[in-house]
C-alpha cells in the first residue's frame, strides 16, 4: 500500500516525491519554509501555455483567494467532450472548496454533458446542493439558462406523457368498442345459424305441408260455377255472372250505371246461394259494413276461401261486427293455408299472447309472400314481447330503414341487447 503525504500549506494529498506541492507550489521537505512557484517560466516555452493555470492558482493561493482556474479548465474539457477528466478535476476542486457553489455548478455541467441533458439522479443531487449553497441566489448565467431549459424540457415531457397516456386510453377504448362489436356480431351469427338449423330441420315437414295445401287450395279467381253449392247455372247465367264479377272488379271504387248493374246481377245470384256472388257483392262500397259481414258469412259457410279470409279480418279488426278473436282464429286457421295468407292469423295469435304460434305464422306468411316487410316488422315486435332482442333486431333489419317506426324499433332494441 502506498504511503500518502500531505502538503502542510494546502492539505493536498500525494504519494510521490515532490520538491514543491503540485497543488499550491509550496516547497516541501527540510526545515526551511521557502515559497516558490512550482515552475519557472523565464523562457517563452510551451510549458508556459500548459501550466499557466497552475501558476495563476499558486498566485491566487498566496493572495488567500479561491482559485477558479481548475473550474475554467473543467469547462473547456466539457466543451471538448472530455467529461471524465473534467469530473476528476472538478471533484478535486470540490474536495478542497467543499462549500463553493461554482464548483457544484461546474460538476453539474459535467454530469449533464455540458448542460445538454436534463434528467438523472446525479443531476437532481447537484441541483439540490447548488440550491442549498446559493440561498441568496446563484449569479451564473449558464446555470440560469440551464434551469430554464430544464424547466421547459420537463414541462414538454409532461405534456407528451399526458398525450401518450390519452392516446393509449383512446386506443384501449377503441379496442374495447371493437371487441364489443365483434362480440355482438358473433352472437348475431350464432343466432342466425341457430335459426337456419331450426329452419333446416323443419324443411321436410313444411314441404309436406305445402304439398298438402297445394292439393286442397283453390284459386282466388275460382269461377262461379265452381263455388256454387246445390245451385245449377245455365251457360248463359254463368256468362252473365262472370261479366258482372268483372265489372264489379273494375268499378268497385266508383259509382255509376255500370257498377249498379253489376251489383244487381251479383245480388240476384247471391240470393240464390252462389258463393262467388256473395263474396264479390261486398265490393259495392255503398253497402254498410254489417251487410258485408252477412254476405261474407254466407259465402264462408260454403267454404269460399277468400270470403273466410275476409270474414276473419272483420272479426279481428271489428269491421261491421264486434271484435271476436276466437272466431277470427277459428276461421283463419281453416282458410290461411288455402289462401296462402297467414298475416292476420299471426296478428290474432300475437294479440292473444301466443307468441310462438304468431312467429310460426309470420314466418309461414313470409314464405308465401316474401315481399311482406310488415310481416318482418310484426315478427320483430313479437320477439320483443318475448324479450329476445337479438332476433327482434334481425327482423327489423329486413324492414325499410327509411320508415320512422323501423328506425325507432332498431334504436330501441339495440339499447336492450
Amino acid at each position: 500500500m502506498s504511503n500518502f503525504k500531505f502538503c502542510p500549506e494546502c492539505g493536498f494529498k500525494f504519494d510521490k516525491e515532490y520538491k514543491f506541492c503540485p497543488e499550491c507550489g509550496y516547497k516541501l521537505g527540510g526545515s526551511v519554509t521557502e515559497e516558490k512557484p512550482l515552475f519557472d517560466f523565464s523562457d517563452d516555452t510551451q510549458d508556459y501555455d500548459d501550466y499557466k493555470g497552475f501558476a495563476d492558482m499558486v498566485k491566487a493561493k498566496q493572495g488567500s483567494q479561491i482559485d477558479a482556474e481548475p473550474l475554467r479548465r473543467a469547462t473547456v474539457l466539457c466543451l471538448r467532450g472530455e467529461f471524465e477528466e473534467a469530473e476528476k478535476l472538478t471533484q478535486a476542486y470540490i474536495d478542497k472548496y467543499y462549500d463553493n457553489v461554482e464548483g457544484y455548478i461546474t460538476l453539474l455541467r459535467v454530469h449533464s454533458k455540458d448542460f445538454s441533458e436534463f434528467e438523472g439522479e446525479q443531476i437532481e443531487k447537484d441541483i439540490k446542493i447548488i440550491t442549498k449553497l446559493g440561498k441568496g441566489g446563484v449569479d451564473d448565467d449558464d446555470y440560469k439558462d440551464y434551469l430554464k431549459a430544464r424547466e421547459d424540457y420537463l414541462a414538454d415531457k409532461k405534456v407528451k406523457e399526458e398525450q401518450a397516456k390519452k392516446r393509449e386510453e383512446e386506443k384501449k377504448k377503441a379496442a374495447e368498442e371493437k371487441r364489443k362489436a365483434e362480440e355482438e356480431k358473433r352472437k348475431l351469427e350464432e343466432e342466425k345459424k341457430r335459426v337456419e338449423e331450426e329452419n333446416r330441420k323443419a324443411e321436410e315437414k313444411k314441404k309436406e305441408q305445402k304439398q298438402k295445401e297445394e292439393k286442397t287450395a283453390k284459386s282466388s279467381k275460382t269461377k262461379a260455377t265452381n263455388t256454387v253449392q246445390n245451385v245449377t247455372l245455365t251457360p248463359n247465367e254463368t256468362k252473365e255472372l262472370q261479366a258482372a264479377i268483372k265489372k264489379m272488379d273494375k268499378y268497385w271504387g266508383i259509382g255509376g250505371t255500370q257498377k249498379q248493374k253489376a251489383y244487381e246481377v251479383l245480388k240476384k245470384y247471391a240470393e240464390r246461394g252462389v258463393a262467388e256472388a256473395q263474396y264479390k257483392i261486398i265490393l259495392n262500397w255503398q253497402l254498410q259494413d254489417s251487410h258485408r259481414v252477412k254476405w261474407l258469412e254466407k259465402a264462408a259457410k260454403q267454404g269460399h276461401v277468400e270470403a273466410q279470409l275476409a270474414l276473419g279480418r272483420c272479426y279481428y279488426y271489428g269491421w261491421g261486427t264486434k271484435t271476436d278473436l276466437q272466431k277470427a282464429l277459428e276461421l283463419l286457421n281453416e282458410c290461411a293455408p288455402k289462401a296462402k295468407d297467414s298475416f292476420v292469423l299471426a296478428l290474432t295469435y300475437e294479440s292473444l299472447g301466443q307468441y310462438d304460434e304468431a312467429i310460426k305464422w309470420y314466418k309461414q306468411n313470409l314464405e308465401w309472400n316474401s315481399k311482406s316487410t310488415f310481416s318482418w316488422f310484426c315478427m320483430g315486435r313479437t320477439y320483443e314481447h318475448k324479450k329476445d332482442y337479438a332476433k327482434a333486431l334481425e327482423c327489423y333489419n329486413h324492414c325499410p330503414k327509411t320508415d320512422k317506426e323501423t328506425k325507432e324499433a332498431i334504436e330501441r332494441v339495440r339499447k336492450l341487447i
